[in-house]
Order: C-alpha cells, then sequence, then structure tokens
C-alpha cells in the first residue's frame, strides 16, 4: 500500500516556504525559494481517507513544529562516517584515537566517537520517475524487485519505497523488512507518464529541477519524522543542473540559490540523513554528463559562488557523506553497496570551529591513522557561529 501526496500540496507549510515573485532563470515560470528557511524540529505524518486512498495530510497544525534553520554551535554536533579499506570493504570497530578531524583546515577535537547504531539504519529508496523515461522506470522497478526478493524476501535494514513523479509523490507506509511484501506494494503501484518530457528543452529542464527539489523536501521532512539514521538510496540520473556559461545569474540570483544550498544541507542533516545517488542509465549514460557534477562538489562558502550545479543530486549526495554511483546497470548490486556502508557506522561529535570571515560553512576533513583505510562523512556543515 502506498500514500500519497501532491509535490506541491502544502509545501509552503511544510518547509516554510513563500512563492517569489522572482525568475530564478530567464524564463517565466516562478520558483519556490525559501525567503525565511524553516526546518521541522518534529514531524508526524497524519493519515486520513480519501477516495478510498491514503494519503499525507500535510496541516500545519498536526503535522509540524518549526523553529530557525540556522544551526548555531550552542552544542556538539554529530557525523554519521563510514571506513574502508580495500574493494570498499567496512572495517568496523576502530578506535576513537584513530580517528582525526580537521574544521576549516584546523584540527578539530572529537569529543566522542561510537562503532555501530544503538538501533538499525532506514533505507529509503526513492524511484525518480521525473528525470527518467518510462521504460527507464521500468527497468529501475524490475532492479528493484531483484534487491527486494533476495535473500527470502528478508531485508538487513527496514526500508520504505518512495515513488516521485511529475505530480504525486507516493510512499510505502512505515519501514519493514519485509521485501517480499514492499515488491507487492510496487508491483500494485503503477506510474504516471511524464507530463515533463527532456524534448521540452530548458524551460522543461528548469520544471524538473523545481519538482525534484520540492520532492526532495518533502523526502527529507518525511525521513526526519522517524528516529534512527536514514539512507536515503536515490534510483535517479539526476536533475538538470543547468548550469554553464550560457547561464547568467545576478548577485539576487546567486543569493537565492545560496540560502537553497544551505538550508537543503541544513534539512539533510536535521533529518540525521544520508543521500545516495545510484544513476540507473548505467553504461549508456553520456560520459560527459555523468561527471558534469564533480565542478560542484566543492562547497560554496558564500552567495558569489552559488551556482544551480551546486543543488545537483550527486553534489548533495557526496557532501551528505554518501556516494554517487555510475556506469553500472545492475542496480541491485548498486544498492546492495549502498547498504553496506550501514554494516559498520561510526557515529562522532565535535564541537565546530569558528567560521571563516563572512560565511557560516565549515569544511569537514576526517581521517584514519591508517594509510590503508578512507573515511567518508559529511564534507561540510553550514552552522552559524560567534565570530
Amino acid at each position: 500500500m502506498f500514500i500519497q501526496a501532491k509535490p506541491d500540496s502544502g509545501l509552503r507549510l511544510v518547509y516554510g516556504c513563500v512563492a517569489v515573485q522572482r525568475h530564478l532563470l530567464p524564463s517565466s515560470r516562478r520558483i519556490n525559494i525559501p525567503a525565511r528557511p524553516l526546518v521541522p524540529t518534529f514531524c508526524r505524518a497524519h493519515l486520513t481517507q480519501q477516495k478510498g486512498f491514503p494519503m499525507i495530510a500535510m496541516r500545519l497544525s498536526t503535522l509540524l513544529l518549526f523553529t530557525s534553520l540556522a544551526l548555531t554551535a550552542q552544542a556538539p554536533y554529530t557525523l554519521h562516517a563510514v571506513v574502508t579499506g580495500s574493494k570498499n570493504t567496512p572495517a568496523p570497530n576502530l578506535p576513537a584515537t584513530a580517528f582525526t578531524l580537521q574544521d576549516n583546515g584546523q584540527p578539530t577535537p572529537i569529543l566522542s566517537v561510537r562503532a555501530g547504531d544503538p538501533q538499525p539504519a532506514k533505507l529509503l529508496i526513492v524511484i525518480d520517475a521525473v528525470n527518467a523515461s518510462y521504460t527507464q522506470v521500468a527497468y529501475q522497478r524490475s532492479q528493484l524487485e531483484r534487491f527486494l526478493t533476495a535473500n527470502g524476501g528478508t531485508l538487513a535494514y527496514p526500508a520504505s519505497i518512495v515513488i516521485a513523479a511529475d505530480t504525486t509523490l507516493q510512499a510505502t507506509p512505515g519501514f519493514t523488512t519485509n521485501g517480499t511484501t514492499l515488491n507487492a506494494s510496487l508491483q500494485q503501484q503503477t506510474v504516471a507518464l511524464r507530463d515533463i518530457r527532456r524534448s521540452a528543452g530548458f524551460y522543461g529542464a528548469e520544471e524538473r529541477l523545481d519538482i525534484s527539489l520540492q520532492a526532495l523536501r518533502k523526502i527529507l521532512i518525511f525521513a526526519g519524522s522517524t528516529p534512527g539514521h536514514k539512507l536515503i538510496l536515490f534510483i535517479s540520473p539526476g536533475w538538470p543542473l543547468l548550469s554553464g556559461p550560457g547561464v547568467q545569474l545576478s548577485g539576487k540570483d546567486e543569493s537565492r540559490i545560496y540560502t537553497q544550498v544551505e538550508s537543503l544541507s541544513q534539512a539533510i542533516h536535521a533529518s540525521n540523513s544520508t543521500l545516495y545517488s545510484i544513476n540507473p542509465l548505467g553504461a549508456g549514460e553520456d560520459l560527459v554528463r555523468e561527471d558534469s557534477y564533480e565542478a560542484f562538489l566543492k562547497g560554496a562558502t558564500k552567495p558569489s559562488q552559488a551556482q544551480i550545479g551546486n543543488l545537483g543530486l550527486q553534489v548533495l549526495a557526496i557532501q551528505s557523506g554518501g556516494l554517487s554511483l555510475n556506469g553500472n546497470n545492475d542496480i541491485s548490486k548498486l544498492l546492495m553497496q549502498c547498504v553496506a556502508d550501514a554494516t559498520a557506522p561510526y557515529t562522532l561529535t565535535f564541537n565546530p570551529a569558528l567560521a571563516e570571515p563572512g560565511s557560516d560553512y565549515h569544511r569537514l576533513d576526517l581521517h584514519v591513522a591508517d594509510p590503508g583505510l578512507k573515511a567518508r562523512t559529511t564534507t561540510g556543515l553550514y552552522i552559524t557561529t560567534p565570530r
């Protein structure tokens, strides 16, 4: 059974957005940009029955309590980390002394290190029907079936499935380790044909970007409504980056994009989630497009550095400590590679150092003493610190 909500229903209430009469790019469309970004500290899905089909009721009074989005340096901050060795094999049970952390290039004391999680991670598997063709979505579903029904249909971690389409956002209620049940729900679900196609050109790409970012915000709210660490696994080619020499941005455009980048980064952290990008196009993906996101991996530390590419799925995934996987048509195998991150996790806490002048961005570098091991965690946080 799936629960369903339109991507724009209640968005202004759910994420504290207002409709800004502003062209982010040269088109006639209006894009929702947070004027005063907010993030939920509490989120609870309230289900009601409508025409025989469960739906999420996005009501502010029953769904959310808000607080200012700005993360402040008043308490230790938590990082989820994964350490891998050869062939990406997780390295468990390392001592606290094995880790060192730098914040904006300065050594920063690590307050605590915990190996493992007190409760199992949860998997939120997202099928992107906005940026993939109908044929590609059908392939995604067949590959997801393989993943869900492996090992006799028993999943290692509780999972839920979300289908993001042009006009709807559908999700299985709750989390379960019963992959057979999840697959049955998935097979019963019809994914509508895309209303916006790649042939729609620049303005169609802009619309797909807008819908995708709206869906991501709601998915983060859904993730934040359940305790524990969440691995959000996007089976998606990514949304349009809309950056390059042909796209000219004003200072106001850059400021608004920077606000979006900052608020999404903080929402990912607040929801206790790590993002993963799994490209279903596999070996069929254009090589130039496949790696184009890499130009935006360095975090924007001020508005003048912000580009729409900083909002790319692959960029957000890697910056959250997750992975961006390309060039392989075996989606089931790639899903298992991502899930392996949950087998030997580490949780670290630290107090952020002073930010660089004029910026709330903290570039984080986590290292382990053994040169044969590699640590992966959030690459940066936007935190308000005293200056």
